[in-house]
């Protein structure tokens, strides 16, 4: 009979040793990410009369982003076309995002719908919510 040493923890080991790879692929700097779906960063602000969201889309034409309001919902969506060559005897290395998009923000009811703008400008797309003027409180008589 044959005695096997006790590993309580032998399992953490196989997990991590099959894991990390994984992990580090995923992460890595040299993954082409261009296959990958992408989100484009975004900036929203508040002042006293609008919400500003400042879209980043280098590189992407006006004419493919789609802007939609439905109820509270804004969503921003469209795609990044990135022509890519195949050369034999070059190698060229894709880090850039291509492909579709879409970005959705819940926005509060002060926002005025019918006012939305949105402008292109190098690279960034902003969208100006105006928000309805505040409607001041007013004393109601009572007719007796």
């Amino acid at each position: 009979m044959s005695f096997i040493r006790h590993q309580p923890n032998y399992w953490v080991h196989d997990f991590e040793k099959e894991l990390l790879p994984f992990l580090s692929s995923c992460f890595s700097p040299d993954q082409n990410i261009s296959a990958q779906n992408w989100s484009p960063r975004v900036d929203v602000k508040e002042d006293k009369n609008q919400y500003l969201v400042y879209v980043d889309l280098p590189g992407v034409d006006p004419k493919d982003i789609d802007i939609e309001m439905d109820g509270h919902t804004l969503t921003i969506k469209g795609e990044r076309k990135i022509e890519r060559e195949e050369k034999k005897d070059n190698y060229y290395r894709l880090e850039r995002a291509s492909g579709k998009f879409c970005r959705q923000f819940s926005l509060p009811e002060t926002v005025d719908s019918n006012g939305i703008q949105a402008k292109a400008v190098q690279g960034v797309l902003t969208v100006i919510l105006p928000k309805l003027s505040e409607q001041k409180t007013r004393k109601i008589t009572i007719e007796s």
